[in-house]
């Protein structure tokens, strides 16, 4: 049993508080640590691709930190302020590619959720921002 809650669970949990208080080193070494994300429970293999993509965000990996962020929106995180941030963080990625059409529509999706108002502050800076780009 203990086996199977290994592969269902992994430290997909323990990486994600490491990520939140900031120890990125911490949880790139505990998601590691997953065998095969497929085969972890779907309430975990969401997370996985949720800290992947922060990972994979902050190592300046946009493509790919685009892919885990889609992925984990496709599984279904858990609550809407997670997937609030998943998008938002897919708009910050448009946004830097200059992708203008991309970015509005990850922002459009967040009006539909209801998330921390913490958040409102980083979305008011990206609409900023790519209303500066739309001016060029």
């Amino acid at each position: 049993f203990l086996v199977l809650g290994y592969f269902r669970y992994a430290a997909v949990f323990l990486a994600t508080r490491k990520l939140i208080t900031g120890d990125q080193e911490r949880a790139q070494k505990l998601i590691n640590q997953t065998y095969n994300p497929d085969w972890l429970a779907k309430g975990h293999q969401c997370y996985y691709y949720f800290v992947q993509g922060f990972l994979a965000c902050r190592a300046k990996r946009l493509d790919e930190g685009s892919q885990h962020f889609e992925k984990a929106i496709e599984i279904g995180l858990r609550t809407d302020n997670d997937t609030a941030i998943a998008y938002f963080q897919l708009a910050t990625i448009a946004l830097e590619q200059e992708n203008i059409g991309t970015c509005q529509s990850y922002l459009d999706k967040l009006d539909s959720l209801k998330y921390k108002p913490a958040l409102d502050v980083e979305i008011d800076k990206v609409k900023t921002q790519l209303e500066n780009l739309k001016r060029l």
